[in-house]
């Protein structure tokens, strides 16, 4: 059954298209994760331990604690040399898996345009929850500010004209997005209920 699971992820990896504008580079994923998972992704945040992410402590944003069996799992499946090996050969560059979340984002949170912490060379995010939500926008790269004491940089303004593309929030969609100075995403205000997903890092 596990290994069912990997391959149904690899495949759905091999199967999407790489598209690369000027330099943003991603995959825009349509059914990533089998029945089996999406069915262990069911989670009642009431009864399961959170925890805040490490410089995003005034955010309003949460992930299940590593603690918990479903983050243990998670993090297994995508440590899996099948799925790691295809991303490399989709996105030609070596990759090391890092850590795997599970994201709640209530009412009041969003992201300004940004790029990811050089620390992370690919991140796929996944989609696991209902309701109307803001996906993840992608913008052509504006002038981007490095946060002191924050691997971040983010665009203090930008323009709707810089909008490229937006992913979607659907269950069981997503993407997959090469880090690097072109990699610039953000997500609108979430305006209700918790806008859960899966956020994998590889370094």
């Amino acid at each position: 059954m596990y290994n069912s699971s990997v391959d149904f992820v690899v495949k759905s990896i091999q199967k999407t298209p790489l598209v690369n504008l000027n330099g943003l580079i991603y995959q825009e994923y349509q059914d990533f994760f089998d029945d089996t998972w999406l069915e262990k992704l069911k989670i009642d945040t009431k009864f399961i331990k959170l925890e805040k992410l490490t410089n995003q402590e005034n955010k309003k944003r949460a992930r299940v604690h590593y603690e918990e069996k479903i983050s243990k799992e998670l993090n297994i499946l995508f440590r899996n040399n099948k799925i790691t090996n295809c991303l490399e050969d989709i996105f030609m560059t070596k990759l090391k898996p890092n850590s795997s979340d599970i994201w709640i984002d209530y009412p009041g949170y969003s992201f300004k345009p940004h790029t990811d912490d050089p620390s992370i060379k690919l991140a796929l995010q996944i989609y696991v929850g209902e309701g109307n939500h803001p996906g993840t926008t992608l913008f052509s790269s504006p002038d981007l500010i490095k946060l002191k004491g924050n691997n971040i940089a983010i665009a203090e303004t930008i323009s709707d004209n810089n909008k490229i593309h937006e992913i979607k929030y659907k269950k069981n969609k997503g993407y997959g997005l090469l880090n690097n100075e072109m990699s610039c995403h953000g997500v609108s205000p979430v305006t209700e209920g918790e806008r859960i997903s899966v956020y994998a890092r590889y370094q």
